[in-house]
């Protein structure tokens, strides 16, 4: 991580489509610093904020993982939406 953080904080933004899935009970990883960062590099970013999921979204149950594949589907079937 010490190595990587700079690097990447180092790259050019890029305009590649990108889909966030975060769970907002998250307390494995700083998702509140990264989101940010995040959306300053990805110009084309999705951001899908899921309200009590934590860290591991595929495993938090059902309820999530219905949410997950909901929000990857819009992610990547939009262009044939339009």
């Amino acid at each position: 991580m010490k190595k990587w953080l700079p690097w990447f904080h180092a790259q050019p933004a890029c305009d590649c489509p990108v889909l966030i899935l975060q769970g907002d009970a998250d307390d494995t990883v700083d998702w509140q610093y990264n989101l940010p960062v995040l959306r300053k590099k990805y110009r084309r970013l999705r951001e899908v904020i899921i309200p009590g999921a934590r860290h591991h979204l595929v495993k938090e149950g059902e309820h999530y993982r219905a949410q997950i594949w909901q929000a990857c589907d819009a992610f990547l079937f939009a262009d044939q939406a339009e």
